[in-house]
């Protein structure tokens, strides 16, 4: 099926559910049979919607929300409950009431993460959602005046206390941060470490940051030992995950030893697709689960 016949087909289906509201997929699909279609036809015209689907998602990964709603909207017109378009838009709306607090974002996001898990009562993020958002708070014009309001307040008083104690508050603060940071177990992903697209080598100008932070923290305890591990998302073979992951976490050991921290201090290990943190079901968490992090396994 070429993409004018395509093309054509989304005309005359948009034509119909212009005249007759709310049609169902199966539905859809019944008119499509119906108009001569056949089911390779139909499979195929269910690729272009998981097209739309797939370059939302990317356009979400870039920050990119208003290319992405456009992308999951063309999806929704020809394929009305597909779920993983119908959660694209509420979390698009969900990313909006977060930053702005407005009501209507928050009921946008509510109603279409409603309809995607009607559609498949298994979406764990749509309920995720749900569940955060049914008891957020719009923000209100006091909301937004009340918080500068207080905080100044804050500071105020806290300008004078810090004048008074400032060396003995930075020394306690030191001190809580040290602690928390060189406790045994503590766990945390390193955010700013890159490596070169499709490659298992690092990208030194862009993770020196993050990585040089980690060389000074590791010299200020020798006797720490941690562990770098590295993780990927599910997609490919779990062989060549495991080699990858545990490659990128052999070239942060490298660049660690390399800069002045003592190989008895590290070991190095990859987890493929093993340890995901997020469900590999999106662009956005496929991301997320591509990490490497840093555990600590010993403090004397």
């Amino acid at each position: 099926m070429d993409s004018q016949s395509i093309e054509a087909y989304f005309e005359k289906i948009l034509q119909i559910k212009n005249q007759r509201k709310g049609l169902s997929q199966s539905e859809l699909k019944e008119i499509a049979l119906d108009l001569g279609m056949s089911e390779a036809e139909w499979r195929e015209v269910q690729n272009v919607a998981r097209g739309h689907i797939e370059r939302g998602y990317n356009f979400l990964e870039h920050q990119n929300e208003d290319d992405a709603q456009k992308e999951f909207e063309q999806a929704l017109l020809v394929f009305p409950d597909d779920a993983p378009a119908l959660y694209g838009v509420a979390h698009i709306h969900e990313r909006r009431f977060m930053a702005k607090g407005k009501a209507a974002d928050k009921e946008t996001a509510l109603k279409y993460a409603h309809a995607a898990l009607q559609t498949d009562p298994a979406h764990t993020e749509a309920a995720r959602l749900i569940s955060y958002l049914k008891d957020q708070k719009p923000i209100t014009t006091w909301h937004k005046v009340r918080k500068p309001v207080f905080l100044l307040l804050v500071l105020a008083v806290l300008a004078g206390v810090v004048y008074k104690y400032q060396g003995k508050i930075k020394t306690e603060i030191d001190h809580i941060k040290e602690a928390f940071q060189a406790r045994k177990g503590a766990q945390f992903v390193l955010h700013e470490v890159y490596f070169e697209s499709g490659s298992t080598e690092l990208h030194d100008a862009r993770s020196e940051e993050e990585l040089m932070r980690l060389v000074s923290f590791l010299k200020k305890h020798p006797k720490l030992k941690g562990e770098i591990a590295g993780h990927t998302d599910n997609t490919g073979r779990a062989a060549a995950n495991l080699q990858i992951s545990t490659q990128r976490a052999y070239s942060v050991y490298k660049y660690l030893t390399k800069n002045g921290v003592k190989p008895a201090q590290l070991i190095y290990r990859g987890y493929g697709a093993t340890r995901p943190k997020f469900p590999n079901n999106n662009p956005v968490n496929r991301r997320k689960n591509r990490r490497i992090e840093f555990k600590i396994l010993k403090v004397r």
